[in-house]
C-alpha cells in the first residue's frame, strides 16, 4: 500500500512539469476582427479639377445704328449671327473643403448629408470680337471673357458597402457658383463701340444656383480616416447679362450664358465618431 501511494505521488510530481510546458506553448486567442462603423461626423479637404462648359449667345444689340434697339442692327441685319453663339469652355485646378455626417443604418447601407465649398480660376477670353457684335471684315480688338471662381454645394448621399471598409456612393443636391462676364471694346475706330472711339469696358458678376449629381468610391482607413475619389456634374442653367450700356443708352448688349461643370476630386477626411 505504501509503495502504491508513493508511486502515485512520484508520478504526479513528474507529470506536473510536462503539463506546465504544454500550457506555455498554447497560442493566445486571436485578436477580434476590426469593427467598421461609418456613422459619425467628418471633415476633410479635396483637390482636383473643374471643367466649365459655358456657351455665350448674344440675344439683343442696342447701338446708335439700331432702328428699335433690339435686335436689329442698321449696318448689317445679320450681324447678330456673327460668331454667335460662342463657346467659352475652360479648365482649372480646384481646391476645397467639405464636412458631413454619415449614418450606417444597415450592415450594407449608409446614408448621409454633406456640404462643401471650393475655389478655382476658370476663365476663357476670346479676342476675335464680342459674340454677335461685329462684321467679320472689320479689324477686331474687342474682347469677351467668362470667368467662374468659387462654388459650393449641399448634397444628400446614399452608399452601399462593397466590404466593411469600402463604399460606393451616389450624391445629389443643390449647388451655387460665382460667374463673371466682361466685354471690352478695343481703342480703334472700327470696333463695335462708338462712344469715344472705343476703349469702353463693362463687367457684371452674379451668383447662380443649380443642381448637381455625382458619385464615387470611399475607403475607411484605420476607422478614423476616409479617402475618396469623386465625380460631380452641375448645371447652373442660363445667366442673362447686360453689358456695355453707356449713359446715352448706346453700345449695349444682352446675352445668355449657359453654364455647366464637370468636377473630379480626391479627398481625405477625418471621422470624429468611432465604432
Amino acid at each position: 500500500m505504501k509503495i502504491t501511494v508513493i508511486g502515485a505521488v512520484v508520478a504526479t510530481l513528474l507529470g506536473t512539469p510536462v503539463l506546465a510546458a504544454d500550457l506555455a506553448v498554447k497560442a493566445p486567442p486571436p485578436a477580434p476582427a476590426p469593427v467598421y462603423s461609418w456613422t459619425g461626423f467628418y471633415v476633410g479637404g479635396s483637390v482636383g479639377g473643374r471643367w466649365t462648359d459655358a456657351d455665350w449667345t448674344t440675344t439683343c444689340l442696342y447701338t446708335p445704328f439700331s432702328a428699335n434697339n433690339c435686335p436689329l442692327n442698321g449696318l448689317d441685319p445679320n450681324r447678330l449671327a456673327t460668331r454667335n453663339p460662342q463657346s467659352f469652355d475652360s479648365s482649372a485646378v480646384r481646391g476645397g473643403v467639405y464636412a458631413g455626417y454619415n449614418w450606417q443604418f444597415d450592415p450594407r447601407w449608409v446614408a448621409g448629408v454633406e456640404a462643401d465649398a471650393g475655389w478655382a480660376d476658370n476663365r476663357k477670353s476670346v479676342n476675335n470680337g464680342i459674340p454677335g457684335t461685329l462684321q467679320a471684315v472689320f479689324v477686331d480688338n474687342d474682347i469677351a471673357e467668362v470667368k467662374q471662381t468659387w462654388d459650393a454645394g449641399l448634397r444628400g448621399r446614399i452608399g452601399y458597402l462593397i466590404n466593411p471598409g469600402l463604399m460606393v456612393f451616389g450624391a445629389g443636391g443643390v449647388s451655387w457658383t460665382r460667374l463673371q462676364a466682361t466685354t471690352t471694346c478695343g481703342p480703334i475706330p472700327l470696333t463695335w463701340c462708338s462712344v469715344g472711339g472705343g476703349g469702353l469696358s463693362a463687367s457684371t458678376s452674379m451668383t447662380k444656383v443649380g443642381w448637381t449629381v455625382g458619385g464615387g468610391l470611399e475607403w475607411m482607413l484605420a476607422q478614423r480616416w476616409l479617402l475618396r475619389g469623386e465625380y460631380r456634374y452641375a448645371d447652373y442653367g442660363k445667366a442673362t447679362v447686360n453689358l456695355l450700356a453707356d449713359p446715352a443708352g448706346r453700345d449695349g448688349l444682352l446675352a445668355d450664358i449657359n453654364v455647366h461643370t464637370h468636377t473630379a476630386l480626391f479627398g481625405v477626411a477625418y471621422k470624429f465618431s468611432g465604432p
